[in-house]
């Protein structure tokens, strides 16, 4: 370890200098070039980070963070892990050109109200930025590949973000819990030095999480080439009123668009053949979805409580509606299924309360309990010859409801069975 004035340092194969802690107290600090004749290149680990920042005896003894502004000489290429966590008094940074690596909570709970990034800088590390309460404004610039996880989750006062073309990978919960984020855009270029993109060069993942608690974000289009959203995305995002996605997407996890209070419409692009465990819950604004003909399965709380839902039309691939996937759909009042339906589980229609009619499709095996359950305004059903099994309580009352059966099928000898109607 080497030691000139306020800087402590070791040197790289190069013989250039990397700054290993700061032992200083000013407030301002122009970090040097040189020290001893040696370039400086980088910012080590915990450079400059507060050890009393969470250590509460100090805070309670008036211990002060130093400093507060700081400028990184032309020559810094790398800034270390938590080389300003806990900086609280930190309300100013310069960064140079050429700077192209920020380190995992690098500048953790600092205070300024605004960053300029260089366009030299490629990667920024996971929770870069976590807890900076005053941040309002940074520039992501065109260069930038990777942010990680939780980068700038819990930046409270951040109400856009621009994310430059160059983007490939953005880390779970990247940007999660930002309440005050009303804008995102996602800047598209889809050639490299005048070819397309190779895979590896676009942004293909929505990270789980990343977007997820941002209740202030209003409308979203997705670039052409993301493939999947993972899950819990946007999930509490509940003033998203719309969202655009891309025609090559191909996967959506479950939860990732969960509670989106105000989001109206939906159309899931040609390629996605699965909607997961709880993709929509809650989207009580939910009016009406585009269902993508590649279909095939309705997971388990898929559309649970989406009370504005008034029409379903699925397509001729579906095999299976899970358990609840749409139960207490309240406002649901036409339901289309088609021949090529296999099984619809556990309650997955139950409490739809303005549903009229219904008519399962010739190809439906199993009908599972409690399928239609509290359906008071279900007054017509036609079941299928194909029905081998009907579970428990699967209809509501039956002095109302009206069954059309062929005759001598399961259904027709379920339904004698019980009492109930049959159509004459």
């Amino acid at each position: 370890m080497l030691r000139t004035g306020d800087w402590e340092y070791e040197l790289d194969g190069a013989g250039c200098a990397i700054i290993t802690r700061w032992r200083g107290n000013a407030k301002q600090v122009d970090v040097p070039a040189t020290l001893d004749g040696h370039a400086v290149v980088a910012l080590d680990n915990d450079a400059f980070a507060d050890e009393f920042a969470y250590d509460p005896i100090a805070l309670a003894t008036g211990h002060v963070s130093v400093p507060e502004s700081v400028t990184l000489p032309e020559g810094v290429r790398t800034i270390g892990n938590r080389c300003f966590d806990g900086c609280a008094n930190l309300r100013s940074i310069s960064l140079p050109e050429g700077l192209e690596t920020i380190g995992e909570q690098a500048f953790g709970g600092c205070s300024f109200a605004s960053v300029s990034l260089p366009s030299s800088l490629k990667d920024i590390g996971a929770s870069a930025f976590e807890g900076c309460h005053e941040l309002a404004s940074i520039a992501l610039q065109e260069g930038l590949q990777t942010i990680g996880a939780c980068a700038f989750s819990d930046c409270r006062s951040l109400r856009a973000i621009a994310l430059p073309s160059t983007l490939i990978e953005l880390g779970e919960c990247a940007f999660a819990d930002l309440t005050t984020l009303e804008s995102v855009t996602f800047a598209e270029e889809p050639c490299v030095d005048g070819r397309p993109k190779r895979p590896n060069e676009q942004f293909r993942f929505i990270d789980p999480g990343t977007f997820e608690g941002c209740s202030s974000l209003r409308h979203v289009a997705l670039p052409s080439s993301v493939k999947q959203i993972g899950r819990d995305a946007f999930a509490g995002c509940s003033s998203l009123e719309s969202i655009t996605l891309p025609e090559g997407l191909e996967f959506i996890a479950p939860r990732a668009f969960a509670s989106c209070g105000s989001l109206a419409s939906i159309k899931l692009p040609d390629g996605v053949k699965y909607i997961h465990v709880r993709t929509f819950e809650n989207c009580r604004s939910l009016r009406s979805v585009s269902f993508p003909k590649t279909l095939k399965l309705i997971g388990d709380d898929a559309f649970l409580r989406c009370t504005s839902l008034e029409a379903v039309s699925l397509p001729a691939d579906v095999r299976l509606i899970a358990g609840r996937a749409f139960a207490l759909c309240t406002s649901l009042t036409r339901v289309e299924l088609r021949e090529g339906l296999r099984s619809i589980g556990e309650g997955a229609f139950a409490s739809c309360r303005a549903l009229t009619s219904v008519a399962l499709p010739e190809g439906l095996a199993s009908l599972g309990a409690y399928a239609f359950q509290d359906c008071p305004a279900l007054v017509s059903v036609s079941l299928p010859a194909s029905l081998e099994e009907i579970g428990a309580y699967a209809f509501y009352d039956k002095k109302r409801l009206v069954m059309a059966c062929p005759a001598g099928s399961f259904a027709e000898l379920w339904c004698r069975k019980l009492g109930y109607r049959l159509q004459e």
